[in-house]
Formats: C-alpha cells, sequence, structure tokens
C-alpha cells in the first residue's frame, strides 16, 4: 500500500513554510506522493483571493518541490469541503494509499470539532507540525489527549500568509526572497494580487 499525504490549505498565497513542510514530511513519513488540496472556502477563514487564482499559485508553488513527488488537486473548487468528506473523494481516487493528512498546530487544537473527527482518525492518519518555534512540547501534549493523533517536530519558516498580504511592495518579497517561489512572486505582479499595482 502506498504511503499519500494531503495538504490542505487556502494557498493565499502559498509559501516556503509550505514547501518546508511538504518535503520534510515526504522524506520523514516516507511518502510516495503529497496531494495539495486548496480549499474552495471554509466557515473558518474568510479567503481573499479567488480559487483559480489561488489554484494556479498552489501549481507554480508545489508541483516542482520535494522531488517531483507533489501533485496539486482541483476538487474542492465549489465552497465549503470537510476534511473527512475530501477523503472519501481521495479514497475512491487512490483506493490503494494509506492516507497522511497534514495539518498545522493551530487546526490540532480544534480538531475534536471537526466533522466526524474520530472517524476520519480512524481512516487516515494525522501528522500536525508546528507553525511556530516552541510549541512542539504543549501540541505532544495536547496530541497524547486526544488521541490518534502523530506530532512531528519539523522545522519552522517564521512566514505566515497574512503577512505576505499585506506587504504593499512585492520587491520586498523578490529578488533574494526567501518567502515565495519567484514564479508565485510574479503571478502575483501579473494578476495584481494583494495590492499590487
Amino acid at each position: 500500500m502506498k504511503k499519500t499525504g494531503v495538504f490542505g490549505g487556502a494557498f493565499d498565497p502559498p509559501h516556503a513554510g509550505h514547501t518546508a513542510v511538504i518535503k520534510e514530511c515526504a522524506e520523514r513519513l516516507n511518502l510516495s506522493e503529497i496531494l495539495v488540496i486548496p480549499s474552495g472556502g471554509g466557515k473558518h477563514k474568510t479567503i481573499r483571493t479567488p480559487y483559480e487564482h489561488r489554484l494556479n499559485m498552489a501549481r507554480l508553488a508545489f508541483e516542482d518541490s520535494a522531488e517531483n513527488i507533489t501533485k496539486v488537486l482541483d476538487i474542492e473548487k465549489d465552497g465549503n469541503c470537510y476534511t473527512y468528506l475530501t477523503l472519501q473523494k481521495l479514497k475512491k481516487l487512490y483506493d490503494d494509499s494509506q492516507f497522511f493528512i497534514i495539518i498545522g498546530s493551530d487546526q490540532l487544537y480544534d480538531f475534536d470539532k471537526w466533522y466526524r473527527a474520530e472517524s476520519l482518525a480512524k481512516e487516515a492518519v494525522i501528522v500536525a507540525v508546528p507553525r511556530h518555534e516552541n510549541e512542539y512540547a504543549d501540541m505532544l501534549e495536547h496530541a497524547t489527549a486526544v488521541g490518534r493523533i502523530r506530532v512531528l517536530n519539523t522545522a519552522v519558516t517564521d512566514v505566515s500568509s497574512s503577512e505576505i498580504r499585506e506587504i504593499r511592495e512585492l520587491r520586498e518579497v523578490k529578488g533574494e526572497n526567501t518567502f515565495l517561489n519567484p514564479r508565485v512572486a510574479d503571478y502575483i505582479s501579473e494578476h495584481k494580487l494583494y495590492g499590487e499595482t
């Protein structure tokens, strides 16, 4: 059975922190491939950028990362979709896979409120990774209390999508940028996203 990672998010925009998580999870979990799934929407997140732009940026950012084992899927464009329902779609498409759902620390603390969380944790391996320095111990304690969640102590890239969106002059993140893939930065400029003029 193939080990397949699932990494969902708004990716508004995708950045180096996302890429680092994909690469490290692929290596440490010995994943055959990682499916990146831009979210169509969500009850808990306001997404500013249209789905098609986020899908295109995700393809530019991820499809050449982690030794070409990453694939961006277009399966949530119609709006809100619970992770459990997404997993059911994936099981039909990839019936020879064991799924590893990769979540951030913020999602870990809300996991018990997710739709069919218990069923999800039975049908896939839930892997939580830190978003900030020095939170591994707290994550581990919480995951132990919840049960059925593995915490991976990955390196942290100190950047967030919201911080990048707030940068009004894209030249601040281009050139020697460590945050955005150059192709994503060019896409943002071309389509005048995030206040670019």
